[in-house]
């Protein structure tokens, strides 16, 4: 899509340190923030550091937890409880965390 329309806007530099605040915690360039909200797209808040270390050790426990399930479906027993026991500290830590949030 080429984009062939320019829009100038005047802001006051209390709009424009509002805006440049909101697009910093998007994540987003400013001309893309734009657009979306143009779009009518709701904005939100680019994720944390620490959300993103959530994202990966539930990622982590899911791939852990699938493996088990394989073998347990492939042998008939759960073997490998240390795996479980790991997973279960996993979850009191993403607890803590999100119960600190």
């Amino acid at each position: 899509m080429t984009r062939s329309k320019r829009v100038y806007v005047w802001l006051t530099d209390k709009e424009f340190e509002n805006l440049m605040k909101n697009v910093k915690k998007s994540g987003l360039c400013r001309e893309t923030y734009l657009r979306q909200l143009i779009e009518g797209y709701e904005v939100k808040e680019a994720p944390t550091a620490e959300w993103v270390q959530l994202i990966h050790l539930l990622s982590g426990m899911a791939n852990n937890l699938n493996q088990i399930a394989r073998m347990s479906h492939a042998t008939g027993t759960v073997a490998d409880w240390c795996a479980i026991k790991e997973m279960q500290e996993d979850v009191r830590e993403i607890f803590i965390k999100v119960k600190n949030w």
